[in-house]
C-alpha cells in the first residue's frame, strides 16, 4: 500500500513538472492571450489558475498582475486586487490600466481624493483613455463638482465612452450657469407657482456661491409644497450668514442635488 501511494505522488509531481515546462515554453504574452480567451469563454477558474502560474513563472510580467487584479476585483476580493494592482505599478509605472483598477477600489471605499489621484495619473500616462475620463467624471460628480464632471464626461464621450443620459443631462446644466439661470428666471416669471423651477434655480445659485439667493429660492420651493430636507436648508442658511457648516462625512448634502429636470 505504501508503495502505491509513493508511486501516485511521483506521478502527480511529474504531471506538475510537465505543466510548468509547457507553460514556460510559451512566452508570457502568449500565456496572457490564452488567459484572455478563457475569460471570454467564461472559464474564470481556469483563467485564474493560468494567471497564478504565470505570475510564478514570470514574476516581473506586470500585465499578469494587472489581469489577476481585475479578476480579483470582479469577485469582490478588493484586498487581493489592490495588492496585484500595486505590484503591477511597481513593475511598470506606465501601466495606466493599473491606476484605473486601483482607483475603482478606492472609489468603492468612498475615498474620492485617492480615486482622483489615481485617475489623474492614468490620464497623464494615456490621455486617450476614455474609461479614465469617465471614472474621473463620476468621482467629480459625487464630489459635487459638476463643472469638472461635465468636462470629463465630454472627454469620455469624444473618446467613445457612453455616459448615462440622466447624469449627463444633470451636469450639462452647469455648462453655462448664467444661461441656465436666465432660463429658469423666465420660467418662474411665466409660471410663478412651479416649485421645481425655484428649487433648480436655488441649486444653481448654491453652486454659484450666491447663498442668500439660493436660500430664498429653496425656501420658496418649500412654501410651494416641495418636500425639502431641513438639513439642506440649514446648511444654506449657515452659508448665507457666512458660517461654515459641518455636514456628515465632510461632504455637502447638496453634492447630489439638482435631480429634478429644469422645467
Amino acid at each position: 500500500m505504501k508503495k502505491s501511494i509513493a508511486a501516485f505522488s511521483i506521478f502527480l509531481l511529474t504531471l506538475s513538472f510537465f505543466a510548468v515546462s509547457d507553460a514556460a515554453a510559451e512566452s508570457s504574452e502568449e500565456q496572457l492571450q490564452n488567459v484572455l480567451q478563457l475569460l471570454e469563454k467564461g472559464d474564470r477558474v481556469k483563467a485564474a489558475e493560468k494567471l497564478n502560474l504565470l505570475t510564478t513563472i514570470d514574476p516581473k510580467f506586470a500585465p499578469a498582475f494587472l489581469h489577476r487584479g481585475m479578476l480579483f476585483s470582479s469577485e469582490g476580493n478588493n484586498k487581493a486586487a489592490l495588492a496585484d494592482y500595486e505590484r503591477a505599478i511597481s513593475l511598470d509605472s506606465k501601466l495606466a490600466e493599473a491606476y484605473v483598477g486601483k482607483s475603482m477600489i478606492l472609489f468603492a471605499e468612498g475615498n474620492l481624493e485617492g480615486t482622483l489621484t489615481q485617475l489623474n495619473k492614468a490620464i497623464e500616462i494615456n490621455p486617450a483613455m476614455g474609461t479614465a475620463f469617465y471614472n474621473r467624471g463620476m468621482a467629480h460628480y459625487y464630489q459635487g463638482d459638476f463643472r469638472k464632471a461635465l468636462f470629463d464626461f465630454d472627454m469620455a464621450r469624444s473618446l467613445g465612452e457612453e455616459v448615462e443620459p440622466d447624469i449627463y443631462g444633470e451636469v450639462s446644466v452647469f455648462r453655462d450657469i448664467k444661461a441656465s439661470l436666465e432660463k429658469l428666471t423666465l420660467a418662474i416669471e411665466k409660471t410663478p407657482g412651479e416649485a421645481l423651477n425655484y428649487y433648480n434655480r436655488g441649486i444653481l445659485y448654491y453652486h454659484s456661491q450666491d447663498y442668500k439667493k439660493a436660500l430664498k429660492d429653496l425656501e420658496k420651493a418649500g412654501e410651494l409644497g416641495l418636500d425639502l430636507e431641513e438639513e439642506m436648508l440649514q446648511e444654506v442658511r449657515l452659508l448665507s450668514e457666512g458660517k461654515k457648516p459641518t455636514p456628515p462625512a465632510g461632504q455637502s448634502i447638496l453634492d447630489e442635488v439638482f435631480k429634478p429636470q429644469v422645467q
